[in-house]
């Protein structure tokens, strides 16, 4: 037996935010529903299409995994990729449960399997101490005057940082290679391109990550089913006497559906000349 408790992926609301390492060693966040246990050491989820976080754990097999339930019970850790089944009964397990095939629209193509590494006990997040911190970020943002500049995250974008009950994950790349994520819902933005996090709420982990360290920053609303990834560096401000993080941010990646892909720097729009498949009428 291995000693892991899986209870919270029985949970059919449980989230689970997955945390890969993008080509040039920076984090990148997806959210799955799809996770379940696969062996007494490793879990298993679906792809039902491919986006960057798939792609890059075919390159590099490195990955942390924070998974939240509705009630407010975590469980995180650190995986690692050992492969994908494209057939086989664990990839008709996840073509027939109705919850997962109802948002796979043509099936899931893969199964892929993460070996754990880590993985902690559920617990119960502090309802109280995450209270604490969301006051304390304003009180933050409150005493420093948002800078001018270009609108990095649009309105709409900005409002999903908004909500105190938006689950928000913070992610860096460790020494090890492997990235790391931190639970911080009191992230909220100072203006269109910087973050600011109160480090009341899980200090010491927000406190280890080194100063000019790339960062990435996932906002989703549940209700709302829409995710914003802010990627950035930490920055030291002057805000007051409280411990905080800074995340200056470089770069926007819209996570949803039909396209997702980085919406900041603003992409070039290509003209386009012609049109395959065209049917005259």
């Amino acid at each position: 037996m291995s000693g892991y408790d899986f209870s919270i992926y029985e949970n059919e609301k449980t989230i689970n935010f997955i945390c890969t390492v993008n080509e040039d060693n920076t984090p990148h966040v997806s959210i799955f529903s799809s996770v379940l246990k696969y062996d007494d050491h490793s879990l298993m989820f679906g792809e039902y299409c491919r986006g960057l976080s798939k792609s890059n754990l075919r390159r590099n097999p490195k990955a942390a995994i924070f998974s939240l339930t509705p009630e407010g019970v975590f469980a995180a850790g650190t995986v690692t990729w050992k492969g994908s089944l494209r057939s086989g009964p664990e990839h008709e397990l996840f073509n027939n449960i109705p919850r997962f095939r109802y948002n796979a629209t043509y099936g899931y193509e893969f199964v892929h399997i993460l070996a754990i590494n880590s993985l902690s006990a559920p617990a119960q997040i502090d309802a109280a101490q995450v209270k604490e911190a969301v006051a304390g970020t304003k009180t933050a943002i409150d005493a420093v005057a948002p800078k001018p500049g270009n609108e990095v995250i649009s309105h709409v974008g900005a409002q999903l940082f908004a909500p105190d009950e938006t689950p928000k994950l913070a992610a860096y790349i460790k020494e090890d290679g492997y990235p790391h994520l931190i639970y911080v819902p009191q992230a909220r933005l100072l203006d269109s391109g910087t973050i600011v996090i109160d480090a009341s709420l899980n200090k010491g982990e927000l406190l280890a990550i080194p100063g000019g360290a790339k960062v990435a920053v996932m906002a989703y609303v549940p209700r709302l089913g829409s995710s914003i990834e802010a990627d950035g560096h930490t920055n030291e401000f002057c805000l007051g006497a409280r411990d905080t993080v800074v995340v200056v941010i470089d770069r926007v990646y819209n996570g949803n559906t039909p396209k997702a892909g980085y919406i900041y720097p603003v992409p070039e729009i290509k003209e386009f000349r012609t049109f395959a498949g065209a049917m005259d009428v």
